[in-house]
């Protein structure tokens, strides 16, 4: 298991590491091409807004591609070892001196906030909301 962990973290990570020099050496490589010169007028600049691109294209790449590959398997390498049924089972329920299921307060409190925040979200004006916000703000 401890293996199998630490190969899954250090594949994340290398991978990362792959994809962030690839961007740094594509930009190296592509900007005197581009026609730039450092020396010129903003040539930082310009070698900064080009930099820019592959950074942000290996950022996408990370975010949208590797990093839900990498939760994905390790939620499954969990899921795999431990049974997170009983702990689920656990947290919602609570079972009462006489037997019966109910809520636990986990999930009550959970339902409140969430109930609160859905309440301020729709109707801010209605509870005063927006005027409170307009009053802290002046």
């Amino acid at each position: 298991m401890f293996r199998v962990s630490l190969g899954l973290r250090f594949g994340y990570s290398a991978v990362c590491w792959v994809v962030g020099i690839g961007a740094y050496v594509s930009a190296l490589i592509s900007f005197p091409h581009t026609g730039h010169r450092l020396s010129a007028a903003h040539g930082i600049y310009f070698f900064y807004e080009w930099m820019a691109l592959p950074i942000m294209c290996s950022v996408g790449l990370v975010c949208v591609v590797i990093r839900p590959f990498f939760l994905l398997s390790a939620a499954r390498l969990y899921s795999d070892v431990f049974d997170v049924r009983a702990d689920i089972e656990d947290d919602l329920w609570e079972i009462t001196a006489d037997g019966q299921r109910g809520l636990s307060w986990i999930t009550w409190a959970f339902l409140a906030l969430l109930g609160g925040l859905l309440v301020a979200v729709f109707f801010p004006d209605r509870i005063g909301l927006t005027e409170l916000i307009g009053r802290l703000a002046h």
